[in-house]
């Protein structure tokens, strides 16, 4: 991989850390929360696994699918355990995408600093 090709990985995985974490923070929101204001969370969270969702796809075009199914496959995850309220699930299901997207990033991150441009 060539250093302009990291680049671009590079920051494709760190708007997926960050969209991660956003996601993340969103479903941290869901505790305490009852009744229609639980419902109506529950939609925005789908529709934000939806939207990381295709963050990835389109982070995909850049970054080799194979590296990326794995994170995917945890935001399924995590949307299938937040439809059976069980959000301790859903974190750890998160944690783990999240975790996976970290360690592509410093493989960009180490490429980069080696040709110094970081």
């Amino acid at each position: 991989m060539d250093t302009k090709e990291a680049n671009i990985c590079f920051h494709h995985s760190e708007r997926l850390k960050s969209n991660f974490l956003l996601v993340a923070q969103t479903l941290d929101s869901l505790s305490g929360l009852q009744g229609r204001e639980l419902e109506g969370a529950e939609k925005v969270m789908r529709a934000l696994f939806e939207a990381l969702k295709t963050e990835i796809r389109i982070a995909g075009g850049q970054i080799p699918s194979w590296e990326l199914e794995p994170a995917e496959l945890k935001v399924t995850e995590a949307e299938g355990s937040v439809e059976f309220g069980d959000y301790d699930k859903a974190r750890e299901n998160l944690s783990e995408g999240l975790s996976r997207v970290t360690t592509l990033s410093q493989q960009y991150i180490e490429l980069l600093l080696a040709a110094n441009l970081l």
